[in-house]
């Protein structure tokens, strides 16, 4: 019945031309094109929670902008999650899903003294405003936020499970057409699973004026002077923002920690070519932060107690920095007439720039206070501590750096019968190091040498290294000395502390004769569980990445260790025209012990797909079966398995 159903009579499956013992006396498959709500059938599994029913609920087909499903986890041992989950779309104007997830996780028993009831929840909301929807203004949303226990005390996958931080931000902005005025602002948020800090910004806001050159000649004539060049612009910017743990969130006076403030900076610039080659790049930036409160400390000698509280009242701080840079770039090229290198390019770039801050501060400002020490000697603190934007620079520098940067390609031939052509190779993209002098500094004017070098080797393997050295030598109890490494040990400077990281990927090309292999998704589907996807059309991806880091051994805190370094492996290849495995694991060779890994075997069964997925140890230890239709109308025609699951 075209746009009703679809009615058969008996019917065996057979999965890839192989019959099953699985028959139906008679076939009913509604084929509306109008959306249906419907049963969404669970995976059944053991865990040590007993055994389980799980993703089973009901899905709401409300209409073609909206929809609705709700479903859950229900365990025999009392566990149990239920989630409420909706997907919204309006074409041209905007698109989004949210989810909101709470769980009640028992573990051992109510006599045993192990037992615990731990309640969760998780809440996701993403929404995307379409470009077409409006030139000037801009609405998005991206919420991730929840218990830090969540994805410990729930059946998740590797990636949800080895997420240490959760991160969410609802932003708005907006540009007035035809004017340098733009405003920007958003709620965010920042957590942090292993320890519980959670960071919150409710709300920050920008309002902006683009670069203006108030000098310029509406009609110019001749060349454009210098003074025309020099450009204007300003930031407001307001900042509320309360750093918490999720233990005292929304308890009772959380709110009172909350710090706000707001910030103004008004930098001036210009730039103007020095003799051909040089550019040189004055500035002037002025910052002035307001606030409504402030830090006060007292002293309690009876007891010998510090409290410290906050005074209300409008207070301003202001810094002025005035700075220059000046900077070039030589080029060198060697040629070779003969052989497959063609020409050398080494790019060298200087960089010198000079900063100056007066010290804008006097006692007489009341900015810094004083309070009695058990001692009795008096503790100076400043009454803008914990403030937002910080407060005034204290005293004043003068500071010149440092920083040169070189880049070298080379330049191949590539014979043919009839051509020579040439290609481009990059041999060293970056190798920079840099140092800054402070003038005024009574000690260590020096700062460390910053070293760091990127490249891509063989086109394949990207590399970084970071290295910080210092000048300055140290004692025989490892203390820093105001006498150069050179004077004291006759070298440059002193090894501080390093960091390489090698990736390396390979994916092999598509095989354009398996493009029309049926996978019966749409792009959307894709796009929703990226995970369920695999791409039978590539022989094999690898991405390998490996990590290390070097500290010397002044720089060791107690429990550190000089060297560390990991290697992770993640890709999948494909065995056989119909069987892939994909793979996701790493080893720490400091520790000496395998990371979190993830196999998971598929094979490709023509409309149907069958898939096996192993976590063989690790928190998240278990692995599950599924054999479901590849089709999305048919996407909840699947039986699924889990095994037992052992969480920590």
């Amino acid at each position: 019945m075209p746009g009703n159903k679809i009615l058969t009579g008996p019917a065996d499956m057979v999965i890839a031309d192989v019959p099953t013992p699985f028959a139906i006396p008679f076939g009913f498959f509604p084929n509306k094109k109008d959306r249906s709500s419907g049963i969404l059938f669970p995976a059944y599994g053991q865990s040590d929670r007993g055994f389980f029913l799980q993703n089973g609920g009901y899905y709401f087909g409300i209409n073609d902008h909206f929809d609705a499903a709700l479903v859950g986890d229900i365990y025999s041992l009392g566990s149990w999650r239920v989630n409420a989950q909706s997907n919204y779309a309006y074409r041209y104007r905007f698109s989004g899903n949210t989810s909101f997830n709470y769980s009640v996780t028992l573990n051992s028993e109510p006599e045993l003294p192990d037992y615990s009831k731990q309640k969760d929840f998780f809440v996701r909301w993403n929404h995307a405003q379409d470009a077409k929807a409006h030139p000037n203004q801009n609405f998005s949303a991206s919420v991730n936020a929840g218990s830090s226990s969540f994805y410990k005390n729930n059946l998740s996958n590797v990636n949800n499970f080895l997420t240490n931080t959760f991160q969410s931000s609802v932003s708005y902005s907006k540009s007035w057409a035809g004017t340098p005025f733009s405003f920007a602002g958003s709620l965010s948020h920042s957590q942090n699973t292993q320890t519980g800090a959670i960071s919150l910004s409710l709300p920050s806001a920008n309002f902006n004026v683009s670069r203006i050159m108030p000098f310029k000649r509406k009609l110019a004539k001749g060349e454009i002077k210098w003074y025309e060049k020099i450009g204007v612009s300003y930031t407001g910017s307001f900042l509320n923002t309360i750093n918490t743990y999720d233990t005292l969130i929304f308890k009772k006076g959380w709110e009172d920690d909350f710090r706000y403030g707001l910030q103004h900076s008004i930098p001036v610039n210009t730039s103007f070519v020095l003799l051909k080659y040089f550019t040189v790049s004055p500035s002037v930036n002025y910052i002035e932060k307001w606030y409504l409160e402030t830090t006060r400390k007292k002293y309690f000698p009876e007891n010998d107690s510090l409290i410290t509280y906050t005074k209300q009242g409008f207070v301003a701080a202001r810094d002025l920095s005035l700075g220059a840079s000046f900077n070039t770039r030589l080029y060198g090229m060697v040629q070779f007439k003969k052989g497959k290198i063609a020409a050398l390019r080494h790019v060298f770039m200087p960089n010198v720039s000079y900063s100056f801050k007066p010290n804008l501060v006097n006692e007489d400002q009341g900015i810094y206070h004083y309070y009695p020490s058990p001692t009795g000697d008096p503790i100076r603190y400043s009454i803008f501590e914990g403030a937002v934007f910080g407060g005034p620079n204290d005293g004043k520098s003068s500071t010149i750096n440092f920083n040169v940067d070189n880049n070298l390609e080379m330049k191949v031939r590539q014979q043919t019968d009839s051509t020579v052509n040439f290609k481009k190779l990059k041999l060293l993209e970056s190798l920079a190091a840099g140092v800054s002098y402070n003038i005024l500094a009574d000690s260590f004017p020096v700062s460390n040498i910053g070293i760091s070098a990127r490249s891509v080797l063989f086109e394949r393997v990207n590399l970084d290294y970071s290295a910080a050295f210092d000048p300055y030598a140290v004692n025989e109890n490892n203390q820093r000395i105001n006498e150069s490494e050179i004077d004291a040990n006759n070298r440059l400077a002193r090894f501080l502390y390093g960091n390489l990281a090698l990736g390396f990927n390979m994916m092999n090309k598509r095989k354009e004769y398996q493009s029309e292999k049926g996978n019966d998704r749409t792009l959307a589907d894709i796009n929703k569980n990226p995970d369920d996807y695999v791409d039978f059309n590539v022989p094999f991806n690898l991405i390998v990445g490996y990590n290390a880091s070097f500290k010397s051994k002044e720089t060791l805190l107690p429990g550190d260790v000089a060297i560390t370094h990991s290697i992770r492996f993640n890709g999948d290849i494909l065995l056989t025209p119909n069987w892939k495995a994909t793979f996701n694991t790493g080893y720490d060779f400091t520790n000496k012990q395998w990371s979190t890994s993830y196999f998971s075997f598929i094979r490709d069964l023509h409309c149907w797909e069958m898939r096996f997925n192993w976590v063989p140890f690790g928190a998240q230890e278990r692995y599950d079966f599924q054999i479901n239709v590849k089709s999305s109308v048919l996407q909840d025609l699947k039986l699924s398995k889990r095994s037992r699951t052992a969480i920590e």
